[in-house]
């Protein structure tokens, strides 16, 4: 097991009055380079508490990192990140252990099935007008509709009600996954039931309509 405490490394050394650029641009290309490395492998974010993220590694992007936990892919903002533990140990190998495995809560999906996007912003994009959990635990936890996607802040719509979350603080978001009716299993698992999975979604986006225009509206009018 390797343990990297990736926000000390990024900032370790800083000085308040002089700057050196040289050496904050080799610190962060070291964190990148051992996030490189990572890719493929199980890792956990995070020491623990609500934030504690368990998952593999799938990619490494320019503000953001993929991880495929048992809930689903998790897009995880790199300046929220405190450390990152290679719980496999062997530090980028790629080993049997974790070459290729998904989980067995998946359903098989396939690593290449996550939004590519330059950035996290466009992460956020992508997920507009989707059901989405922001952040992973905790009292900012927030599941709900994606209504809107600006500059500075997202609009999610959360039991009827409407949460504006600024950008700058979102330390995670994830497509929310639905569950079949009577069942604790995800329902993109059993390709039949696929259909009747979504049905409830989707019915539940048309309900939502209402309130998400309602809302876009008063921001217009103000």
């Amino acid at each position: 097991m390797m343990y990297w405490n990736y926000y000390n490394n990024c900032n370790k050394g800083h000085h308040p009055h002089h700057p050196h650029r040289s050496h904050r641009s080799q610190r962060t290309q070291g964190s990148e380079n051992f996030l490189e490395a990572l890719v493929g492998e199980q890792v956990k974010i995070n020491r623990g508490g609500p934030n504690a993220i368990f998952g593999k590694l799938l990619a490494v992007k320019s503000d953001y990192l993929v991880v495929w936990t048992r809930e689903g892919v998790v897009y995880v903002k790199k300046n929220h990140i405190k450390s990152i533990t290679d719980l496999d140990g062997s530090h980028g190998t790629h080993g049997s252990r974790t070459g290729g495995r998904t989980d067995g809560r998946t359903g098989g999906a396939k690593d290449k099935d996550f939004i590519k996007a330059d950035n996290f912003r466009g992460v956020l994009k992508a997920l507009n007008q989707k059901f989405v959990q922001v952040n992973w635990g905790g009292p900012e936890k927030v599941v709900g509709f994606l209504a809107e996607v600006t500059k500075d802040h997202i609009l999610v719509v959360s039991d009827h009600k409407k949460v504006e979350i600024f950008i700058d603080h979102i330390q995670s978001i994830k497509k929310e996954m639905k569950k079949r009716h009577g069942s604790g299993t995800d329902g993109s698992t059993g390709g039949g039931t696929a259909g009747a999975a979504n049905a409830p979604a989707t019915a539940k986006a048309q309900a939502l309509k209402p309130v998400v225009k309602k809302a876009l509206k008063r921001r217009i009018s103000r």
